[in-house]
């Protein structure tokens, strides 16, 4: 490998690292364990501002079909004919061309600031970018390397103004869509009245209210969560891959999203999703070919047919990361170090080979094999207790599962709490989660005996109880859902968490086999990788046991 100047620095500094590690340390990979972490919350943050974007023309237009569809069926002025010429109601030319306007007038007055939005959604996905990096340079070299990037603002501008175009575009498809299914309806309509069908008209219309309301929820909650996502996946890529050629990275290891939505996971919602990306995990690449991959850094073949031919980011909504594969480099630094050293006559001291002595003790699980071992109770978990789940991923109930466990436990607590913080359109879209939520609840109750914990602290859905006086005989009872993990270590950790405050105590409970909690996959929080439950609404649970130990107070309960 060549040294140039764009990534010379970045060679000398992990040539002085190198230089200081002992012989032992050289042989260990410095950045195992270390992943580059997706951004999801500004992933989300983004999808929640494109929704409320479109929502300024979805709901007026909602309304204004509402109060008169009834009125256009009753005046238009019938003729077979019609059917083969565009004539429609005079009142939906106009609101037609109001919305066309008004998608103009909005795009026109306020473009700068849709503009400086994206903008700084994109600002954001670089400075978590940075941080990731950061990680890596810091185990690799020993100082966060950071370098002045011109081509980041670049980037950033192409980015945003490639989305606003495509917003804009989807809000001019919206109006396409409105202005066909209307129109159609108002036809369809007319003919039942002509035919002196009176009910037929009545399910026609209701028909055509739920066409709309498909119409408003497909555009304003599908189509922006699919650019939020894809969107983000493909600037949180391209960032990785500039940043890497900055220090002279031109390989890199194929990490997944590492859970049941990652494309062609046999035990995920997915698994016969073509291209893959669960075969891709770990696999070294090439930044100049997303053609090929190694198993070894040296050989190199050709990507299968089941195989994506991009780099990670680039293909629709992946949520999928690279790390750096840094062999070849470390290699070139290491001869280079070992030849300066013979020039200078010096001669590197090996350590004396002790003689190996069988472990007495266990090794320690690393935290790698830790999550890889309770990657595969869980998937022996649903394999055997709920084949059923499976294929959930797609659904309206799976969706609100999915919500829930990301950023919509919140917002859900929130609103059992105290609903008057809330309009009613907020209302009724978490009322409608919490049934799916009851749902998903009622259908997947527990399939085993297991063993529980969660870290709680004093807030309004505990039935106003002082946490740490309860005495065995005690009910508690909790207004919302809650969700529990089987990790004790876990859930200690939100006992002791700032945010329990002096109220943070530790809930064990035996989930009994057909009580109503069940699992909603591995938990994202804290990446720990546990098996993670929710419970009913208004679970109560029955004090068996207190103990201390050490600072955390614990109960042991029962489900009641």
């Amino acid at each position: 490998m060549a040294i140039n100047t764009d990534y010379k620095l970045f060679f000398e500094l992990l040539k002085m690292k190198r230089k200081e590690m002992k012989p032992y340390m050289k042989k260990r990979n410095s950045i195992q364990g270390i992943n580059w972490l997706y951004p999801k919350a500004i992933e989300f943050n983004y999808y929640k501002k494109l929704r409320l974007l479109l929502k300024q023309f979805i709901i007026p237009t909602t309304e204004f079909i509402k109060e008169n569809y009834e009125k256009w069926v009753i005046e238009y002025n019938f003729d077979a004919d019609d059917f083969k010429k565009d004539i429609y109601p005079d009142d939906l030319k106009i609101h037609i061309s109001d919305l066309e306007s008004k998608l103009e007038e909005i795009y026109k007055k306020n473009g700068s600031q849709i503009r400086t939005l994206i903008t700084d959604i994109g600002f954001d996905v670089s400075d978590y970018n940075q941080t990731q990096w950061k990680k890596f340079t810091k185990a690799l070299i020993g100082i966060e390397f950071v370098v002045t990037e011109a081509w980041e603002l670049k980037a950033i501008e192409v980015w945003a103004e490639n989305n606003f175009v495509l917003i804009k575009s989807l809000t001019q498809e919206y109006i396409k869509k409105v202005n066909l299914l209307v129109s159609d309806a108002v036809m369809t309509g007319k003919t039942s009245q002509y035919l002196m069908q009176q009910p037929l008209f009545e399910k026609i219309k209701k028909n055509v209210f739920m066409d709309l309301k498909k119409l408003d929820k497909n555009m304003a909650e599908y189509r922006t969560r699919l650019i939020a996502r894809d969107q983000i996946g493909k600037l949180q890529g391209q960032f990785i891959e500039h940043r890497m050629a900055e220090a002279g990275i031109d390989m890199y290891i194929w990490i997944t999203a590492g859970d049941e939505r990652v494309r062609g996971n046999p035990s995920g919602h997915y698994k016969n999703a073509i291209p893959s990306h669960y075969v891709m995990a770990n696999k070294i690449c090439r930044w100049d070919d997303a053609t090929v991959y190694s198993d070894d850094g040296i050989t190199w073949k050709k990507r299968t047919g089941k195989m994506p031919k991009e780099h990670p980011g680039q293909p629709i909504r992946c949520r999928c990361s690279a790390i750096p594969y840094m062999d070849d480099i470390i290699k070139e630094v290491d001869k280079i170090i070992e030849k300066e050293k013979q020039q200078l006559g010096i001669e590197e001291v090996k350590p004396k080979v002790k003689p190996k002595v069988k472990p007495k003790v266990k090794p320690k699980e690393t935290k790698k094999e830790k999550q890889q071992r309770i990657q595969k109770e869980y998937e022996k978990l649903m394999d055997s207790k709920y084949k059923d789940m499976k294929n959930i991923g797609n659904t309206a109930m799976g969706e609100a599962v999915d919500d829930y466990t990301r950023m919509g436990y919140a917002r859900t607590k929130g609103y059992i709490q105290r609903p008057e913080n809330f309009t009613v359109k907020q209302g009724k879209e978490i009322k409608k989660d919490i049934v799916l939520l009851d749902k998903f609840i009622n259908k997947y109750p527990m399939r085993t005996n297991t063993q529980m914990y969660r870290g709680i602290s004093k807030d309004n859905n505990w039935d106003k109880l002082d946490l740490k006086k309860l005495v065995a005989g005690d009910i508690m009872q909790y207004k919302g859902f809650q969700s529990f993990s089987t990790s004790f270590e876990t859930a200690k950790g939100f006992a002791k968490s700032p945010f329990a405050g002096k109220n943070g105590v530790l809930l064990s409970v035996v989930a009994k086999k057909g009580q109503k909690m069940a699992p909603v996959g591995l938990a994202r929080i804290g990446g720990s990788g546990e098996t993670e439950f929710i419970a009913a609404r208004n679970s109560k649970y029955k004090i068996i046991e207190k103990q201390k130990k050490g600072n955390i107070i614990i109960y042991t309960a029962e489900m009641l």
